[in-house]
């Protein structure tokens, strides 16, 4: 049986496959004590094993380039904290228990959309 940790929907896993056990968990993606619990309650939940890790939680906001500094810089660092050092952060979590059962993480960056608008 494959265990899959999904961060976020997906809906292309066929849950209903006996191969397959399948949770979502909800957490903050900006918070590494949210990160760690997440962590403690997959291995928890899946019985230490965890075969795939779908990283692929993320955020996509509009800031304008020409704005408010601290605007940008709290939307900036927003997006740097959830599309990138959580998925950091959640994967050296569940690295041993992926690398105990032979897993793998999909880090999926179709998330990783920041959009940056500037007018001339």
């Amino acid at each position: 049986m494959l265990t899959v940790l999904s961060t976020t929907t997906h809906k292309h896993i066929d849950t209903s496959l006996p191969a397959v056990k399948f949770k979502q968990f909800r957490f903050d993606a900006s918070n590494l004590g949210s990160i760690k619990q997440l962590a403690r309650d997959v291995l928890f939940w899946s019985g230490g094993r965890l075969d795939i890790l779908v990283n692929n939680a993320g955020v996509s906001q509009v800031v304008l380039l020409t704005g408010d500094d601290a605007e940008y810089e709290k939307v900036w660092e927003q997006t740097l904290s959830v599309n990138v050092t959580a998925q950091q952060r959640l994967t050296r979590a569940l690295l041993p228990a992926l690398m105990k059962s032979g897993g793998i993480s999909f880090t999926l960056p179709l998330t990783v959309l920041h959009i940056l608008i500037t007018y001339a």
